[in-house]
């Protein structure tokens, strides 16, 4: 749906599950770089479990990118929001599981980098994908770090680099388990 900001001329845009393999359980949206809105739904899809889609901003022509399923079964997937990153791709993650994909928006090519759970990130990921200025995904883990009390990561677009920026410490500083998006400050 959209709104003003005033909270008037509400209107929806997309009804889903309208068909049995209709998108359902909307998990994130995202407005992309070229002007469409680029979403994910936890259920729904061919194989049942999620999809990738674009639609434009007027609630039309919606376009299934990827189906989630195809490489994922848990009924627990539940990917976030798509990030729209400066290379032109689409990157996103799953909770349940850490695995960072990307899409193609054109042509819904698929690919999965590196999970974060298997990178030695450990913990809990949460499907909150930024992009730095230095080109490289990050995105907060809640039980990971030096001290399990949650860290920061970064992964490279291609997967195959990947650090871990800060561990949060209780002991010695306020904060830990982060569990929302990162904002990279000027």
């Amino acid at each position: 749906f959209r709104l003003a900001k005033d909270g008037s001329n509400y209107q929806v845009l997309h009804s889903f599950g309208e068909t049995p393999q209709s998108p359902t359980q909307p998990t994130g949206l995202t407005l992309g770089r070229d002007g469409r809105l680029y979403g994910t739904t936890a259920r729904g899809g061919v194989l049942g479990a999620g999809t990738l889609f674009r639609v434009n901003l007027d609630g039309g022509d919606l376009v299934i990118l990827a189906e989630l399923g195809n490489w994922s079964s848990r009924p627990d997937f539940l990917p976030g929001n798509p990030l729209h990153a400066s290379d032109g791709l689409l990157y996103g993650m799953s909770q349940s599981n850490g695995h960072i994909f990307k899409v193609q928006p054109n042509d819904g090519e698929f690919s999965i980098l590196t999970p974060i759970l298997s990178s030695g990130a450990g913990g809990e990921p949460r499907p909150a994908l930024i992009e730095t200025r230095g080109g490289h995904l990050a995105t907060p883990v809640i039980s990971h770090g030096a001290h399990n009390a949650g860290s920061v990561v970064a992964l490279s677009k291609d997967g195959f680099e990947f650090a871990t920026l800060h561990s949060f410490n209780p002991a010695l500083e306020p904060g830990g388990f982060p569990s929302s998006r990162l904002l990279e400050a000027s």
